[in-house]
């Protein structure tokens, strides 16, 4: 019963270190898009023509800074997660780097449907497709059959009606409205 407990307990070690190598990858990859997404951020004017406060590169800015802060705590994480679980089995690695690209691909997929749409169906109507889909994909398709169906419906429409709102209307800036321009 000992032997069992200390076997378990070096799998789900074995486990966690497989999971850490997926999250140290997905790190690395997010990092080469913060690269990318950080030399075209920095080729936009820091002012607008008008001579605004806010220039065109501020909110790519601002979205650079948290995509960098994130990449980091994910790369923190799972090198503190791989040293403590040194010396365990390794039992889940490929399955596990396997399952972390396939959800990379699937956001990348969905995200380019979403770019691709956003003209034709305009910003709202996108924007709610898109965090549709993320929350379920997020929360488990499974959880969100029958009835449930609703929350990711619900959290879509809210949150592209809310952006839409402070971006359009707040800020000023200019969204593709799409089926509602007839």
């Amino acid at each position: 019963m000992l032997l069992d407990r200390a076997d378990k307990s070096a799998q789900e070690a074995g486990e966690r270190r497989g999971h850490a190598r997926a999250d140290l990858i997905l790190s690395g990859v997010l990092a080469l898009i913060a690269v990318v997404y950080g030399v075209e951020t920095l080729g936009l004017p820091k002012t607008s023509p008008n001579q605004a406060d806010i220039g065109p590169q501020a909110y790519p800015l601002l979205i650079l800074i948290i995509l960098v802060a994130v990449t980091l705590l994910l790369a923190v994480k799972s090198v503190v997660s791989m040293i403590g679980s040194r010396g365990a089995k390794v039992s889940a690695d490929r399955r596990t780097i396997l399952v972390g690209l396939g959800v990379l691909v699937f956001n990348i997929v969905v995200t380019m449907v979403y770019l691709e749409l956003m003209i034709p169906l305009g910003f709202i109507v996108s924007t709610a497709l898109f965090i549709a889909v993320q929350v379920a994909a997020i929360g488990g398709w499974r959880r969100y059959g029958g009835r449930r169906i609703w929350v990711p419906i619900a959290a879509g429409c809210l949150s592209a009606i809310v952006i839409y709102v402070v971006f359009a209307d707040s800020l000023g800036v200019l969204l593709p409205r799409g089926i509602f321009s007839l």
